[in-house]
């Protein structure tokens, strides 16, 4: 089976159209336009732009970046105490060693110190 190739773009200018855009959780439209002026999403809109002012991107979807935003508040305690200069697995049995020392109360303070931190 044959596929297309995911196309990645970060438009400065523009309008974009796809089958189907994600705004935002539970907002996702059909067919519709995206313009984009001096890199920044200008508007959404239903009906298409000006003509020879749209580029069609096909049956895609244009969506927001995914990021992996978690963190590990818990170990905020062991900032900058474990080497990573051994390899992975050495690291995360350090970790978990450097973990038990602190205690839970330690562990504790330190993450919801680094909850308040901007």
């Amino acid at each position: 089976m044959s596929r297309e190739p995911i196309q990645f773009f970060s438009p400065d200018h523009g309008c974009f159209r796809a089958r189907w855009i994600l705004k935002e959780s539970g907002d996702i439209l059909e067919n519709a336009w995206l313009e984009v002026e001096n890199g920044r999403i200008k508007g959404i809109y239903q009906a298409p732009p000006e003509p020879g002012r749209g580029h069609d991107l096909g049956p895609g979807v244009i969506m927001p970046a995914l990021v992996n935003a978690h963190t590990h508040l818990e170990l905020s305690a062991l900032a900058g105490a474990v080497p990573f200069d051994q390899g992975f697995p050495a690291w995360v049995r350090e970790l978990l060693m450097q973990r038990e020392v602190a205690g839970e109360a330690r562990l504790r303070q330190d993450a919801d110190r680094a909850a308040g931190e901007q």
